[in-house]
């Protein structure tokens, strides 16, 4: 097993607002703000999470963990 420290969790992709969001300045004030709140939440979670490669038996996986208050790994998506 070895940590891939190059390998991360992946942030939301950039996005435009809705068409209708973008042409009310309150709507997309809180569009904004929501985006921002979501992107900060993600940036925290990739902090508390190492990707390890696991290889045995010819085959090799990627398991993404997380540590919280508990360490809790998945599959890695390819």
């Amino acid at each position: 097993m070895k940590e891939r420290p190059d390998l991360q969790f992946t942030l939301l992709r950039p996005s435009e607002p809705p068409p209708n969001v973008a042409a009310d300045p309150s709507r997309l004030t809180v569009w904004k703000e929501t985006r921002a709140s979501t992107e900060a939440s993600h940036r925290h979670g990739q902090s508390l999470t190492t990707v390890y490669e696991v290889s045995g038996c010819g085959v090799t996986e990627r398991l993404r963990c997380d540590s919280y208050e508990f360490v809790s790994c998945s599959e890695e998506d390819p």
